[in-house]
């Protein structure tokens, strides 16, 4: 990675391309840079000083971390506060995150609609919302007020 690409540099010139949240894939704004331990994706409020965002992640690894002197956290979704964090351009891995995708299916099937399989991969973020409002409606049906007409007859 040249040094104009590195957001932890303090120069002020944007990177050549754009960093993208772990989590949902979608581009990061230049003015996130330099990540803090508080800082979150604005599209999925996704923790960014997370592991899953750092160059030394690695699937692979015992500790999930090429860096040979890095505490390995418990949650590497989650924000930690190491020294040897580097974001890293393309951190999104699309089909990857199948425990949230799994989750929206169950959460689907208990208000009885479908997701449709590989919906997730295309929009994550239009997959959610569109769970959380079927969600919403199963609700709002569920614990709608009885018309007048039904009080008439009880």
């Amino acid at each position: 990675m040249a040094l104009d690409d590195d957001p932890t540099n303090a120069s002020p010139k944007a990177p050549a391309q754009p960093y993208v949240c772990w989590r949902c894939g979608e581009s990061l704004p230049f003015a996130l840079f330099p990540l803090t331990h508080s800082a979150l994706c604005p599209h999925c409020r996704a923790d960014l000083h997370a592991c899953r965002l750092c160059r030394h992640h690695d699937r692979t690894r015992l500790n999930q971390c090429r860096h040979e002197r890095a505490n390995a956290p418990n949650d590497r979704t989650q924000a930690n506060y190491c020294t040897y964090f580097r974001p890293r351009l393309h951190a999104f891995e699309a089909g990857h995150d199948s425990a949230a995708r799994q989750s929206e299916q169950a959460l689907a099937e208990l208000f009885g609609a479908q997701v449709p399989e590989g919906q997730g991969d295309a929009s994550p973020s239009q997959a959610h919302t569109d769970v959380v409002d079927d969600a919403r409606e199963a609700l709002e049906a569920l614990f709608a007020k009885p018309d007048a007409t039904d009080q008439d007859k009880g």
